[in-house]
């Protein structure tokens, strides 16, 4: 069961997508950390997921976010520190609507010789309000560029699993229900379990692998104990969390097999 750290976290109480994050998470022997990408407003690629904070660093240049004393973390660095931990991998969820973002990242990916440990995160489809901030479009993009390019699809409501993975040809999928807003989270928990009924879920897990040899499906975010178990009923293969340490001491009991 593969474990990745939501903003490359260990546990709730993180801030997340900090160097600090990722050096706990990687510790921790995460399979790898999901974090966030976005432009500084001089265009410098940056792990910030927008509207966590209360200045928004997207409006600075990257000297003005160094003055500052934030720890935010250029992509750039990141990938340095990928390179000195070759077992980690990462997944980059592109926070901007931005062609301009996708082709600079996926060049510097190519750059980095980290083809083979990075996918490249959107949603199926654009929603700002819901947070949902790209599509997959962007992935489409991102594989015209590089074909060798990974790719990660989020769907929130996982209808046709099969329908994606013949369509689009990711290399993972994920789903469960959203965690913000709180009231979407509330309503969209019992909706989801509704649904995977409806459509048999752990049928179409299987089913999806069968087109895209190699595709992974993951489960996020998922914090709570008796939603990990939920979703490794479905036969996923790995779940995205805030809760790394929860979910890594759910596994070593040995009530799962890992």
């Amino acid at each position: 069961m593969e474990i990745w750290a939501h903003r490359g976290r260990s546990q709730p109480t993180d801030f997340g997508n900090t160097l600090s994050d990722f050096k706990m998470a990687q510790c921790l022997g995460v399979t790898g950390i999901e974090t966030d990408i976005s432009f500084s407003l001089d265009k410098e690629v940056i792990i910030y997921h927008p509207g966590t904070t209360e200045q928004d660093y997207t409006k600075l240049t990257w000297k003005e976010i160094q003055a500052t004393g934030f720890p935010i973390v250029r992509l750039s660095d990141l990938f340095v520190f990928l390179k000195n931990n070759p077992r980690l991998q990462c997944c980059l969820d592109i926070k901007e609507n931005s062609k301009e973002l996708v082709r600079k990242v996926v060049v510097a990916i190519i750059g980095a010789d980290l083809e083979e440990r990075v996918h490249l995160t959107a949603f199926q489809k654009r929603i700002p309000r819901l947070k949902m901030e790209s599509d997959v479009s962007l992935l489409i993009y991102a594989k015209w560029i590089c074909p060798g390019i990974k790719t990660h699809i989020i769907t929130p409501w996982p209808i046709n699993l099969v329908g994606i993975a013949e369509r689009y040809r990711p290399d993972a999928i994920s789903f469960g229900w959203l965690q913000e807003p709180w009231w979407l989270r509330l309503i969209g928990q019992p909706f989801f379990k509704g649904i995977s009924l409806a459509v048999n879920l752990k049928k179409q897990v299987r089913e999806a692998r069968k087109i895209r040899k190699g595709m992974k499906i993951w489960a996020g975010v998922v914090n709570e104990p008796k939603d990990m178990l939920y979703f490794i009923g479905l036969g996923i293969d790995g779940i995205v969390t805030d809760n790394p340490r929860l979910l890594k001491a759910l596994l070593d009991k040995k009530e799962i097999s890992v």
